[in-house]
């Protein structure tokens, strides 16, 4: 389809892909090696194509790449859509009080991003869950960096696989005193036993954004799903009227 538009010279192709991070995810099977280089050789080619044949403009839109350097693979123009307003905006409408938030990092990583998210949350403190890892998707919880005693605790990631990580910060978090805590992600992979860990009463709540489809058998009463086609509808609009993409995150 993609080789068809382009040759039919049109101005503009833009290809929106809200789930690359499933694909491009370290944590994913071997399996799925292969099919990522035939993908990305491709869009590669095809960028090349969309410049020397139909002098046209080829530009790819992913949502919160699970790590920025993901856009090197393309010699094309990326926007990287961030879907952390979505989120920010439904916790405005819970109206907690600003003083009985904080937002917490799952491990050391994810600093920069829970940053960018607290100041979004009111200028929320921050905290973060220091872990180290002891094999492929097992995590073992040290300590506790910050305070959360007695405060709602948002935990924020950009996606949730097993669950493993998440859940042993959020077991900490009760044990250090923390009244609530809420999980945010934008991509819910989901994989076994992710639904027992979240559903075992740990979360007040699980949001989590609909890049990736969801299975029946993967809902629980905890879990709150956002749509992101606003957000996306807003980006494309943005880029058809040659308008700031950024500006929609600031």
């Amino acid at each position: 389809m993609l080789s068809i538009l382009i040759l039919s010279r049109l101005k503009d192709v833009n290809l929106l892909r809200p789930n690359l991070l499933q694909i491009l995810s370290q944590r994913q099977v071997q399996t799925v090696f292969l099919p990522v280089i035939f993908i990305l050789g491709n869009l590669w080619v095809m960028g090349h194509f969309a410049d020397n044949l139909s002098r046209g403009r080829l530009q790819s839109r992913f949502a919160h790449l699970h790590s920025g350097q993901s856009m090197g693979y393309f010699d094309i123009p990326v926007d990287h859509v961030y879907c952390q307003p979505v989120i920010l905006d439904y916790l405005a409408s819970k109206t907690v009080p600003s003083n009985d938030l904080v937002v917490v990092s799952p491990d050391v990583g994810g600093v920069a991003r829970a940053r960018a998210f607290a100041k979004k949350l009111s200028d929320a403190p921050l905290a973060i869950v220091d872990k180290r890892r002891h094999g492929h998707n097992v995590a073992e919880v040290m300590n506790l960096i910050g305070d959360v005693r007695g405060k709602v605790a948002v935990m924020v990631d950009d996606m949730i696989d097993t669950a493993g990580t998440i859940a042993t910060g959020a077991a900490l978090l009760h044990q250090e005193g923390a009244r609530e805590v809420y999980a945010c992600c934008t991509h819910a992979v989901f994989s076994p036993p992710a639904i027992e860990r979240l559903s075992g009463g740990l979360f007040q709540e699980v949001i989590i954004t609909n890049t990736l489809p969801l299975a029946d058998q993967n809902y629980f009463p905890e879990l709150t799903v956002l749509s992101v086609a606003n957000l996306l509808g807003e980006t494309i609009w943005r880029i058809h009227d040659d308008c700031s993409v950024s500006s929609i995150f600031q």
